[in-house]
Parts: structure tokens; sequence; C-alpha cells
């Protein structure tokens, strides 16, 4: 906790782009592009204490941003569906002056530490209908994530070429599978996490866990199958 947290107040400017076209009745295509400019004032960010054993929220008197991501999809009929985000943005302290330091921070200008600033997502979703038996559904589902390696700690205190001033590149792939049957009433979900048991991580460096498998079952009581 931090009883002397600020409110964050930002200024923002957006601008988009969307487009989409079909190439017949079949091949749907659809492309989103965003970019961004947003200056934080009181920014709100997550750090370690002094003693570096805990995470603790505060305050940033100053930060800009600059980013933009795009998207990509692609349908074929109803059943296939695929498509990529990729999201860039660059985090930059405006913050001149601090607590501790007589002169111009030394961290002034810097990248913003513990934010990834290049990470993306892909997936492919496929859709069969009456599977066994009329009315029961079946869908089968990739995803992809990468994340590219970003700063732990503040540029200025590391060098680029030490690897523990950086959380690494990570890319993990997830598989899943949702089977329901009568038009939607009973589901039953299968997914497996970072299936090739990469080791990943938070922003702060610590290890997430690895490769996993979940089950899950569903009921609905009261199913309404008119529409």
């Amino acid at each position: 906790g931090n009883p002397n947290l600020k409110p964050e107040k930002s200024d923002n400017i957006n601008l988009g782009l969307y487009y989409a076209f079909s190439l017949s009745k079949s091949h749907n295509f659809s492309f989103n592009v965003n970019g961004v400019y947003r200056y934080s004032a009181d920014f709100i960010y997550t750090r370690l204490n002094n003693n570096q054993d805990k995470l603790i929220l505060d305050n940033r008197n100053g930060v800009s941003t600059w980013g933009a991501d795009a998207e990509i999809r692609y349908s074929y009929k109803n059943w296939l569906t695929a498509g990529t985000t990729m999201t860039y943005q660059f985090l930059r302290n405006l913050q001149k002056y601090e607590e501790g330091y007589n002169a111009v921070s030394p961290v002034y200008l810097d990248q913003m530490p513990n934010i990834p600033y290049l990470f993306g997502n892909g997936d492919i979703n496929l859709s069969f209908k009456d599977v066994g038996k009329k009315g029961n559904n079946l869908s089968l589902g990739y995803n992809l994530l990468y994340v590219h390696a970003f700063w732990l700690y503040w540029p200025s205190f590391g060098f680029s070429d030490d690897t523990k001033n950086v959380v690494p590149d990570q890319l993990s792939h997830d598989l899943n599978l949702v089977y329901s049957l009568a038009k939607g009433r009973y589901n039953i979900g299968l997914e497996a996490k970072n299936i090739t048991d990469e080791i990943l991580y938070d922003n702060f460096s610590l290890q997430k866990p690895r490769r996993a498998f979940y089950l899950n079952l569903r009921y609905f009581f009261n199913k309404n199958n008119k529409y």
C-alpha cells in the first residue's frame, strides 16, 4: 500500500483506421491499425521497494507514451478464423527531478522499466457443427504469444549486454478444445497452456507457472435455444 498515491491524469490523442473486404462469399479479411500519444501526470506504476523484497505502487511526475498496434484477421466461411496482433509502445520517463538527487535525475528520459514495449499474439480457430450428433458443436483453437525482451531496471543503471538487467524474449503456445452438446446446454473444455514448457516471466522477472492443463465442465440449468 501507498497512502500517498495520487490519481493518474492523462491527455490522449488516438487515431485509428479499419478496413474490411471480401474476395468472395467465403474469404473475408479485415485490417485494423491504431496509433496513440499519451501524456500522463502522476503516472501510476509498480516498482520494487528499497529492500527489493516488495512490490508497491507509486507515481511518476510525467510519462509520455508513443504507441501503435495493428491487427489482421481472416475468416473462411463459418468454420475457420485466424488473426494476428502486434503492439509497440514506448513509455518515457519525463520526471526531471526526484527525491535524493540535487541535479537532474539520472533516469530522466529513460524508457520505463518492467513494462513490455513490443508484444503480439496469433490465433487460429476451427468450428465444426453437428459433430457426433445434430446440435453438438466442436471448436479447436491455437494461440501464440510473443513478448520481446524488455528492461527489468532503469536503462541508465545497466548495460544492454547484461542479461540480468532485462526480462528475456518469451514465446508460448496454447491449445484449446470446446465440445458443446445439446445446442450448448452441456460444455466440455480442454486447455493446454505453454505446451512446449517454455520458461516465462512476469514484468519483474518472476517465473510464471510452466506447462499446465485445464478441464472445464459447464452446464446450463436454463438454456434458451430459440436463437
